[in-house]
């Protein structure tokens, strides 16, 4: 389990003691309420993790147990379970990390987006990859995998599914499950070719309707493609333009640009993912985690949920600020 002391202590405007009893509340709402659907499953563990709940809960080894059973079927959830199981415990579930690399691998798109996937052949074994246990040494450690693609899939995706997919693999990545260089050149070329003008993104082809949820995630995969690629992402003029697109477009009363307010709770756990990994406390003199938490505070319901599951999952990540920083890179915390 993640110690608690890995989130930081509070934030300068924000009420600790209320973002605490807030994601209490949350977690009991995803906890007391009906079991959640077997898509929702990993969002859910991951949400469960950075919560502090303890694995010995029943509600999260009923779901870790189906989690590990389930099979990888679409590119939101693969890459959210290889999130989970990364920071859970990449040593002992390196096998199931390699299979979610494997699925995402096989199913990028030739322009280098994703789409919402499809069953990919995947014969990697629960019992292919163990520990390694080095002479001398009480700690076992994981091996290094090489993912070799089986197929290349034609089309067009969209940028949410790639979003997700490039999160995915950072997980892989970082439990020494290597996705091939191509593939990662591949996806930083769909971001450069698909940013607007303005700086912004938008869902599919580059126009010039940017909008918050798409900027904001798109920004965080290009720092992680830049940095898995050894290019320094605080020099990328596509980082430095979306940066600027956010300062004069960041807010947490909705989600910027995008008609009808749709899609917030997921906006807004992009914002903490574009804060978290580009390094970036503030977009200017917007504060982001502490108007972003002081909202989402005022918009929990009695139930202690944000709406639905994932909203109240998105919102919970938010104010536990989930996203790992890369290493060596100061996070915007």
């Amino acid at each position: 389990m993640l110690p608690l002391q890995a989130w930081g202590q509070g934030h300068p405007g924000v009420d600790q003691q209320k973002v605490d009893l807030a994601i209490d509340k949350g977690i009991g709402f995803l906890t007391k309420s009906a079991p959640v659907l077997d898509k929702h499953i990993p969002l859910v563990l991951y949400t469960f993790l950075h919560s502090g709940m303890s694995d010995t809960h029943p509600k999260f080894k009923d779901y870790l147990s189906k989690l590990l059973t389930l099979p990888l079927l679409k590119t939101y959830e693969v890459a959210i379970q290889a999130m989970f199981l990364a920071e859970y415990d990449a040593v002992n579930y390196q096998w199931r990390i390699a299979q979610c690399a494997q699925f995402l691998v096989d199913n990028q798109l030739t322009n280098g987006q994703w789409d919402y996937g499809k069953e990919t052949n995947i014969p990697v074994a629960s019992g292919a990859f163990k520990p390694v246990k080095k002479k001398g040494k009480t700690k076992v450690r994981s091996r290094k995998i090489l993912i070799r693609p089986q197929n290349q899939r034609s089309g067009t995706g969209d940028n949410s599914n790639s979003q997700y997919a490039v999160l995915g693999l950072r997980a892989c990545i970082q439990s020494r499950v290597f996705p091939p260089k191509k593939t990662l050149d591949l996806a930083l070329r769909w971001w450069y070719q698909s940013q607007n003008r303005d700086g912004g993104w938008e869902y599919r082809n580059p126009t010039q309707n940017s909008y918050g949820s798409m900027t904001a995630g798109a920004i965080g995969c290009v720092v992680i493609l830049d940095y898995y690629l050894k290019r320094n992402w605080k020099r990328d003029p596509r980082v430095k333009s979306a940066l600027i697109w956010m300062t004069k477009n960041v807010t947490v009363k909705k989600n910027p640009h995008k008609p009808q307010n749709r899609a917030y709770y997921y906006y807004m756990y992009a914002l903490e993912r574009a804060g978290v990994l580009s390094g970036v406390k503030k977009f200017g003199t917007f504060d982001w985690y502490r108007k972003g938490a002081n909202q989402l505070i005022t918009l929990q319901t009695t139930t202690g949920a944000w709406g639905s599951t994932s909203q109240t999952c998105f919102s919970i990540l938010f104010l536990r600020r989930g996203t790992p920083g890369l290493p060596g890179v100061a996070t915007g915390r």
